[in-house]
């Protein structure tokens, strides 16, 4: 969990407070991965697609912008596509076909998909509400008469905070 935890906040570019927010790239994490294995990321968790729709190419392809030796080289700068056999028909077949991935739901929105949802407080309105209420008290410099111990860095501020934030659960019908 604390493995994940480091990954996640190592992927969400820092962007608080705001008078010393930095620009970077979301994906810069990502730059020692291929790109195709971050397309089909993205396509599934996100919804998100990184290479021209089928259409287009296929488009491409009718019109002759794309041909049958631009796929054999890029067939041939693929170690996978070249143990499989895979023939450029094949690629241009393929063109025809939908295969638009499945987005998988993100676990959010699988809890609260369930049969209590209607009598709670949901798990996407509580948590945006505890966070929004932790990054005020942890960015509040000349507000609040209380300060809070920001020694910990924003992650153990809300963690502490959560786990003594007794009205969350009672929020969510989870008294626990």
């Amino acid at each position: 969990m604390e493995h994940a935890c480091s990954q996640a906040c190592h992927a969400i570019a820092p962007a608080w407070p705001l008078d010393r927010a930095i620009a970077v790239n979301p994906h810069w994490s990502r730059i020692s991965m291929p790109v195709r294995r971050v397309a089909a990321r993205m396509a599934v968790l996100g919804g998100i697609q990184v290479f021209p729709p089928r259409e287009q190419q296929l488009r491409a392809w009718r019109k002759g912008r794309i041909c049958a030796t631009d796929l054999e080289l890029a067939l041939r700068q693929l170690p996978e596509a070249h143990a499989t056999g895979l023939r450029p028909e094949q690629c241009a077949d393929a063109l025809q076909t939908s295969a638009t991935p499945a987005q998988l739901p993100l676990l959010i929105d699988v809890l609260d998909n369930d049969p209590k949802r209607h009598a709670r407080l949901s798990w996407r309105d509580a948590i945006t509400h505890q966070v929004s209420q932790t990054c005020a008290a942890y960015f509040d410099e000349h507000q609040a008469i209380w300060q809070p111990e920001r020694t910990q860095g924003l992650y153990g501020f809300w963690r502490d905070t959560l786990q003594h934030d007794h009205g969350i659960g009672l929020l969510m019908g989870l008294p626990r």
